[in-house]
């Protein structure tokens, strides 16, 4: 029973970790993104590759993704583009099906690399968590 509670609480920890982290790097790219980047595109002008709708859900799944692929690969996401494009997909795709299912797997082989190789993001992902991150 204690081993239970004790594999809750590390769970519920490693939530509220990747929820604080996935605030964190929102900030970040709030603060260092300038109003123009270096092709001369206006801000307001760029498309997101999360789109308006179920934005918000899938907004908070993809910086979810983002803080869980920080949290199984020690690799910061933050300046790979490649990666939030994968992971924003990920994020969308993973919402699309659990509007349909209750659970769905999100796989990302070789998201990120570091100088011991490639590093792979898998997680399950149910509608329960998707429901906890937006209300959170």
């Amino acid at each position: 029973m204690t081993q239970v509670v004790f594999f809750a609480i590390v769970a519920l920890l490693a939530l509220v970790a990747s929820l604080l982290y996935a605030e964190y790097m929102r900030r970040q790219r709030a603060t260092t993104t300038a109003d123009t980047p270096e092709d001369g595109t206006p801000r307001e002008a760029r498309k997101s590759p999360v789109a308006p709708a179920a934005n918000r859900e899938v907004q908070v799944v993809a910086e979810w993704l983002a803080a869980l692929a920080f949290e199984q690969t020690g690799c910061t996401i933050a300046q790979d583009r490649s990666a939030h494009r994968r992971i924003a997909e990920a994020a969308q795709a993973a919402v699309h099906d659990l509007e349909q299912q209750t659970e769905t797997l999100v796989s990302l082989p070789g998201l990120v690399s570091d100088e011991t190789g490639p590093k792979d993001l898998e997680v399950r992902l149910t509608r329960d968590v998707i429901d906890l991150l937006v209300k959170s």
